[in-house]
């Protein structure tokens, strides 16, 4: 058997977490062993073999004729983790190697394999964005690279899919393809699955999201309890609001103009500073677009519309449409300050 390389996902925490005993089935739903404290136990026909394992096992993973583990063990100089390999045909230890000392004190939540590659994904406890670090260990050298910002990880056939969160927002990233994700749920986003090794199904909440990572499109969403509106003439709104009790003064007559991908696109309607202003367009779905708008104001004592400074514009934004949905851009004024937020736009 070749020795795997392992990749490794991760954030810090300070205990590991494990839940009892693990078991694995073949795809009938058969047990193919059981992993418990201490040991591994190998149904093999009519027989159970133990193989007795050195230390706390935290996770394992069926793939390649056998069981991977993580073992956690007690040493002089503190924990250490250790990644192992459990021949079913030998029921013997192939190898068992020290990772990193990072994964010793980890909560580590999923561990994967294929082909030559281990995947091992563990949470951390310490915050709410549940961001890690994507860790590659090649098990002859133990020389540990690593990537930040993973948040959840899953096999696409013989390739690992991530969801990563970027500057551009979080996507779905396979290789050197990336796919935004346009959910906005207040529900952790996670890997629901994977279908014919390429549609990948990403959710939050009562919310799903269906990604081709191998065209590198999103198809659709779809939600428990909303229904999403359909493209017509236009793919994404954009509403200009001043927030309530901003120092915008309620009687100041504004609009702003639109541009797209650096060419002036329209402008919204004139109205009183907390009047929600709104523009639609239809905009080529699956890419970025560039959105810059420009806050226009009524001088009263000249009688027309003036460009207000640049401080008190915003800056421009990058919208991914995706297909099949309309794009909800949300731009709010405190007097000093924009906020952006993107949304689907739900059917009423």
């Amino acid at each position: 058997m070749k020795k795997p390389e392992i990749i490794i996902i991760f954030c810090l925490s300070f205990s590991i977490i494990f839940n009892g005993p693990v078991i694995g089935e073949d795809e009938t739903g058969q047990s193919l062993y059981r992993a418990e404290q201490g040991k591994i136990l190998i149904y093999s026909g009519e027989a159970v073999v133990c193989v007795t394992i050195n230390g706390k096992i935290a996770k394992t993973f069926h793939a390649d004729g056998g069981v991977y583990y993580i073992a956690i063990k007690e040493e002089i100089l503190g924990r250490a983790a250790y990644i192992g390999f459990v021949d079913f045909k030998s029921h013997e230890i192939a190898y068992e190697k020290k990772l990193p000392s990072d994964l010793a004190d980890v909560s580590i939540k999923k561990m994967m394999a294929t082909g030559d590659v281990v995947y091992i994904l563990a949470g951390d406890q310490t915050t709410s964005t549940g961001e890690g670090k994507l860790y590659r260990v090649p098990v002859n050298t133990m020389e540990a690279a690593e990537r930040p910002g993973v948040l959840d990880a899953t096999l696409a056939g013989e390739d690992v899919v991530l969801l990563s969160k970027q500057d551009t927002g979080i996507c779905v990233v396979k290789n050197e393809l990336s796919v935004p994700v346009s959910l906005k749920g207040e529900e952790p986003v996670s890997i629901g699955g994977v279908m014919d090794a390429r549609l990948v199904f990403v959710k939050s909440g009562d919310e799903t999201e269906v990604i081709d990572i191998t065209t590198g499109r999103s198809l659709y969403q779809y939600s428990a309890g909303h229904e999403y509106l359909s493209p017509g003439d236009y793919t994404i709104t954009i509403e200009a609001v001043d927030d309530a009790g901003s120092e915008q003064e309620d009687r100041e007559m504004i609009f702003y103009k639109v541009f797209i991908d650096g060419l002036e696109a329209g402008r919204t309607e004139s109205g009183p500073a907390g009047l929600p202003r709104e523009f639609r367009m239809n905009l080529e779905a699956n890419r970025y677009h560039l959105v810059r708008m420009e806050r226009w104001l009524l001088k009263a004592g000249k009688g027309r519309y003036e460009r207000e400074n640049n401080i008190r514009q915003p800056k421009s934004q990058q919208i991914f449409i995706p297909m099949n949905r309309i794009v909800k851009l949300i731009i709010k004024f405190d007097g000093k300050s924009y906020r952006y937020d993107v949304a689907p736009v739900y059917r009423q």
